[in-house]
This record gives structure tokens, sequence and C-alpha cells, in this order.
């Protein structure tokens, strides 16, 4: 009886239309809560993906939904919706040209570091499906020496519960294998049960501690860090909650240190709150002005 009261519900959220008010103050909410900018050119995208959720929850309408949300008769929902609305869209090794800088001038500064028993911390934040820490870890295992005797921790955040669960466990299909390079491929990945599938190896996601982070709340971290990797995350964000955010970023990074953004993402005036440009979309951390 339950499957099929189920079965009706969901035939029927497939011919729900999702209508202005509701559209606005789910944006509205992702927005306060997140800080994502939604447009409304991307209203049947959301629908698409609030219907899940109307599935998942058997609520009947947006409209009941949304009241759901508001209300707190289902406190963790907002979690699962703002989850819903991210774009979770990663690849290892992205944009390779940073990659080529970390290994080529930070990691040099990194052993300097360790060597003097200082400790190292690099921020992957928004790191979705765990490509991207995975990628920082791999080079750091393959540089540096008895790394298990230092003190580094990569630490690796993403508002989304849901895709931190699938970073965690390191699984990833067998065609994004070729986006790592050979030298690391061999090394550090292994067949996962069928040949369809591969994961990371252990000692890599040793390396790793993965948390969940909402960029606009507070961040529990003290002390600074030696690299951070915010790429293709705050595009999401409008100009004002983006200005807000780089002044955290830089009071989190070490003097010296790096700052990765994405391929289409700048700072404007990055001198004022202490940057300076030191390549492609990346910045390095000097005395604020």
């Amino acid at each position: 009886m339950k499957d099929a009261q189920h079965q009706l519900i969901t035939s029927r959220i497939s011919d729900l239309h999702m209508s202005d008010v509701v559209f606005s103050k789910i944006c509205d909410l992702a927005k306060e809560q997140a800080g994502l900018q939604i447009s409304s050119k991307k209203r049947a995208l959301v629908q698409s993906r609030i219907s899940k959720r109307l599935r998942e929850t058997q609520v009947r309408s947006f409209e009941c939904y949304l009241k759901n949300i508001t209300s707190g008769s289902m406190p963790d929902e907002l979690t699962n919706m703002i989850s819903a609305l991210t774009t979770n869209v990663s690849s290892f090794f992205r944009e390779p040209h940073h990659f080529t800088d970390f290994e080529e001038k930070i990691i040099p500064e990194i052993e300097k570091k360790l060597a003097s028993d200082q400790r190292v911390r690099i921020w992957s934040a928004g790191c979705s499906s765990g490509q991207e820490p995975y990628s920082i870890a791999m080079i750091l295992h393959h540089n540096i020496k008895n790394i298990y005797t230092k003190d580094i921790k990569i630490l690796a955040t993403d508002i989304d519960i849901n895709i931190l669960k699938e970073a965690k466990l390191g699984r990833y299909d067998e065609q994004f294998s070729k986006e790592i390079p050979e030298r690391f491929r061999h090394n550090y990945e292994k067949v996962s049960g069928s040949k369809s599938s591969f994961s990371i190896i252990d000692p890599v996601k040793e390396l790793i501690s993965f948390r969940q982070l909402n960029l606009l709340s507070d961040w529990p971290m003290r002390l600074p860090f030696t690299s951070i990797f915010c790429r293709n995350v705050v595009i999401y964000f409008d100009e004002q909650t983006q200005q807000l955010l780089w002044p955290r970023f830089r009071q989190n990074l070490s003097l010296g240190g790096t700052f990765f953004l994405g391929h289409s993402e700048r700072i404007s005036n990055p001198q004022s709150i202490g940057f300076e440009p030191s390549g492609v979309t990346q910045y390095q951390a000097t005395q604020e002005k």
C-alpha cells in the first residue's frame, strides 16, 4: 500500500509547476544560507532538483515543501536542499598549471618548513567529490620523504554533506583515471572490485581530513595555512559575498602562502587586503596595506 502511495505521489510531482513565489523564496534561502546566487535562467534546474527532494521526502507540493523547511518541521531538509542546489563538478589535476606551480615552487618551501619541524596545513575549500585534495595529496606523497613522520595535513571542506561522503570513499569511475598523470596513476590508485572503477590508496587518504563547512559561517580553524585552494567556488557567489570572503581567506593564510582561485575568478584590488598576484589566478599573501 505504501509503495502504491509513493508511486502516486511521484507521478503527481512530475506534473507540478513551481510558482514564482516559491522559486524566489528558495533562491533567497540558498543565498542566505550558502551564498548561492541563482539566476532566473536556472529555474528549470531548480525545479528539477527540488522535485527529487519532494520524491525523497514524499511531500506533495513545492509550497508544502517550502513551508516544512521554513517552519522547522523538517529540520534536516534545509541542508539537503542546499546540497541538491549545489553544483558539484570536479576532476583530478584540474587546471594543471596550479599543480605544476605547487610542485615546483611550493613543495620546496614546504620541505624547508618540515625540516625545521614546522607545522604545514593545506586547505581545499569547496572540495566537492575529493579530486582536488587527492591530487594535492599525491604530489605531497610523491615529493616528501618520510611524510608520515612530519606534521603535515590537508583539510578538505565542503558545504554538501552528501558529496563529502563520496569524497571520503575515494572511489571513482574508471574514466576519471585518465585525468591522473601516469607517474601518479599506477602508484596511487587501485582497482575497486570491478575494473569499471578505482579507489585512491589508503596512504594518500590518510593525509586528508574531510569536514563539512559553510564558507558563510564561522571558520573553526585557528592556525594559518601554507596554501589554500578555493577554485571554482566563489563564482557561485555574488560580488558582495566575494568581497566579504577575500579578507577572511587572507587572515587564514600564512605570510608568503599561496591562494589559488578558479580560471574565471579574480580578486579586485588584491594589494589592499594583503595579496599580490603570483601566477595565473593565484595570489601570494603579503603584508596588508
